[in-house]
């Protein structure tokens, strides 16, 4: 059960550990424009988790520009990508959202 102000609210176990994982590791939200050979990461957001410097934000724009996305392992390679930055970075191995656009 979860309370909401003065309200109950009944949730299945499933939900209610995924609402405590995404609250314990935050979320990383990309958008990336893909270009001819090269893409831009035109928007990093980040919940829940510490924000990064300009420095790191560099950085991570620049890791995930040389993953290959065509390849039918960009999911899986940006998502260890993500986890791997974040973790040394701060400990916290968020849940990915992206879009290519």
């Amino acid at each position: 059960k979860l309370f909401i102000g003065w309200d109950e609210i009944e949730l299945d176990r499933e939900t209610l550990s995924e609402k405590r994982r995404l609250a314990e590791n935050g979320v990383v939200s990309l958008v990336i424009k893909k270009g001819r050979g090269k893409s831009i990461i035109s928007e990093i957001e980040m919940f829940g988790i510490n924000k990064i410097d300009k420095n790191e934000k560099a950085q991570l724009e620049n890791l995930i520009s040389q993953l290959d996305f065509s390849g039918k392992n960009f999911d899986q390679d940006l998502r260890a990508l993500i986890n791997r930055f974040f973790k040394d970075l701060c400990g916290q191995t968020p849940k990915l959202l992206y879009h290519l656009i």
